[in-house]
């Protein structure tokens, strides 16, 4: 620069010391946009009926809502699409070796939050938990030993072994339920302290659990990462609260409130999301001890008697339909042949007094939740009822104490509200069937075809066993069948990519505007 003229050199000069000052602005506005970034994260916050009693536990909680913060703290085995298909999740291959036999090869590059790489010890070490008493009495530990699970090996670091001890023709479609930990931090923890601290390959992890609330941080490790910095999931009970919540600003969404909430959720620029569960809503009977429904007819009677088309349209603002059968469309099994029982008043009656009841009886039913649309849905039952000379008695119980009945038996009432989740039929018949310890409904005749259908060796010979089970119960049905069921989630107008369809929500997908 020596060399130039004093002009060149001055108009040099000034050129850099504009770069200069034009670096240090961009530096200054790159740290400001840093500051206000820390100091504004984007942050979801979800209003929920009920937090997992159990925290962090990975293989406790199977559904929604309480299974919400182990979708964003976990990843599954494999995942379902919104046609009912199998899908990857940790597991991107699998493959029936012999029937008892099943060999899944798992994801590169997936990490945990802490660091420990996603392994075959991974999966090995969540099964043999769950093959111990202890793992035995979780969720997922039941359900595991429904599929006939009995031994998990690792063949190499990214293969495994299951070998089960009776044929699963759709394993990988259960492998939904199961989530792997971190081997080293869960043989270091033990299950309880996991679940207080739970360390998983999902988009967020726990900052901080506190009775009534969860606070979460993007997991920068994850394979799905997310959009969003924060999220919080509240626990608020009442329906009519987390709606009030929602519209005044303090969560972006509310999980299952009523369709009647519409007008004032759009009146602050939000919008109610509606779909449909894996879920099947029913009132179930207890046929196990001497009353009038321990009667076919008498069942079919009360299917009859109710206007379930009327209730759906009134109630549920047309949201699903009347079902011919205890799952849904997307289960594995279902059977497209069956028609749901038609309103036939008349019908009922002459069924009623063809089994000795022409002038009906009194049917005490439980009713379990807290939803103000369950209330007017199961008074309008009790209406129908009434209009065949059935008179339904209803009071309402905690989901805890439903739980109590199902696991213990004691039932102090000819039916109770139910619902069967899932994707695999069959496995409702855990509880409703004679095999269980303290059945609520007993079919005998429904037993052998159970049976096949679970030995079945090929997935089409399973699903077409499971129609000839489903084609039974419609004929010899457990109680009253009502519908795929509706669900209905207030969301802000900031919210994007929120969706909560096959009982699952893709937190990574989702981001909210500051």
């Amino acid at each position: 620069m020596l060399g130039l003229p004093v002009q060149k050199r001055f108009a040099v000069t000034r050129h850099f010391a504009i770069i200069g000052c034009l670096a240090a602005l961009g530096i200054a506005a790159l740290q400001a946009t840093t500051v206000h970034a820390q100091a504004n994260p984007k942050t979801l916050r979800v209003g929920v009926q009920l937090l997992p009693q159990t925290q962090g536990a990975p293989f406790s909680a199977l559904n929604l809502p309480v299974s919400m913060p182990h979708q964003a703290i976990f990843d599954t085995l494999t995942t379902i699409a919104s046609d009912g298909s199998v899908q990857p999740g940790l597991a991107v291959k699998w493959v029936a070796e012999t029937p008892t036999r099943w060999v899944i090869t798992l994801r590169e590059g997936v990490k945990f939050s802490n660091g420990e790489a996603l392994t075959a010890d991974s999966i090995v070490t969540g099964i043999e938990y769950l093959l111990t008493p202890k793992g035995r009495s979780e969720s997922v530990g039941s359900q595991i030993n429904t599929y006939g699970v009995i031994a998990a090996k690792a063949r190499d670091a990214l293969t495994v072994e299951i070998d089960i001890n009776r044929p699963d023709a759709i394993l990988p479609l259960h492998l939904m339920f199961f989530r792997a930990v971190a081997p080293e931090a869960w043989r270091k923890l033990g299950a309880e302290g996991y679940a207080a601290a739970p360390i998983g390959t999902g988009p967020f992890k726990v900052a901080r659990w506190a009775a009534g609330k969860i606070e979460m941080d993007a997991n920068p490790t994850s394979w799905r990462a997310p959009k969003l910095d924060k999220l919080e999931i509240l626990q608020i009970a009442e329906p009519t609260a987390r709606v009030q919540a929602l519209t005044s600003g303090a969560i972006d969404v509310a999980f299952g409130i009523s369709p009647d909430e519409r007008e004032g959720i759009e009146a602050v620029g939000g919008k109610l999301i509606t779909y449909r569960t894996p879920e099947t809503s029913f009132l179930a009977f207890v046929t196990v001890k001497e009353s009038p429904v321990k009667d076919v007819r008498v069942r079919q009677a009360l299917n009859y008697a109710v206007n379930k088309q009327r209730i759906i349209d009134t109630i549920m603002h047309g949201a699903t339909t009347p079902s011919s059968q205890i799952t849904h469309p997307l289960g594995f099994g279902y059977n497209p042949d069956l028609k749901p029982y038609a309103y036939d008043p008349a019908k009922a009656k002459a069924l009623l007094a063809e089994a000795g009841y022409p002038n009906g009886f009194a049917l005490p039913a439980l009713m379990v939740g807290n939803a103000n649309s369950d209330d007017t849905v199961y008074q309008q039952i009790a209406t129908d009822l009434a209009a065949v000379g059935v008179k339904m008695e209803l009071r309402r119980i905690t989901f805890a104490k439903n739980q109590e009945y199902v696991y213990q038996g004691g039932w102090p009432s000819l039916a109770f509200s139910m619902r069967a989740n899932g994707y695999d039929p069959l496995n409702a018949y855990r509880i409703r069937s004679c095999g269980w310890v303290h059945p609520y409904h007993c079919d005998p005749t429904i037993m052998p075809l159970i049976e096949a259908a679970r030995d079945a060796t090929t997935p089409e010979e399973r699903r077409a066993r499971t129609q000839k089970v489903m084609a039974h119960e419609r004929d010899n049905p457990p109680g009253i069948i009502l519908w795929q069921t509706p669900y209905f989630d207030g969301v802000a107008k900031r919210v994007t990519g929120y969706s909560a369809t096959e009982e699952h929500i893709p937190f990574h997908s989702i981001d909210v505007q500051n």
